[in-house]
């Protein structure tokens, strides 16, 4: 069984811990986020570039999360019927959208180096 395998504990344990951790950073950018909102009524474009930064980061680690578990998982993830091939589609095809492509950590990059962002929506 899967389950007993030790490589298959080590990609979990990998898995779950790239997620839990992306996931903290996202909730923590977009309650920082909130509440600069609440006391001055604006949003600082480095608020807005760590909440876009910690969005990308996300879903890349959500990939290599999936990635992780698809590859141990071998053969059977490739299959229709199996949960894994469908994380794996879907997750791939998040990446392709425009908000968490690669290039916006070159835009959040700039901001977060005192520079202006390069595009006028961040």
């Amino acid at each position: 069984m899967l389950k007993n395998n030790h490589g298959a504990q080590v990609r979990m344990s990998q898995a779950v811990s790239l997620v839990r951790s992306a996931r903290l950073y996202l909730f923590d950018a977009l309650e920082q986020m909130w509440r600069a909102l609440l006391a001055s009524g604006e949003v600082t474009i480095e608020a807005r570039a760590q909440v876009r930064l910690a969005a990308s980061h996300a879903v890349s680690s959500a990939v290599q999360a999936v990635d992780l578990i698809y590859i141990g998982a071998g053969a059977n993830s490739m299959y229709v019927g199996c949960p894994l091939e469908r994380a794996f589609r879907d997750l791939h095809a998040i990446t392709l959208h425009i908000g968490v492509d690669p290039r916006v950590m070159e835009t959040t990059g700039r901001v977060l180096l005192g520079l202006e962002p390069d595009t006028p929506v961040l």
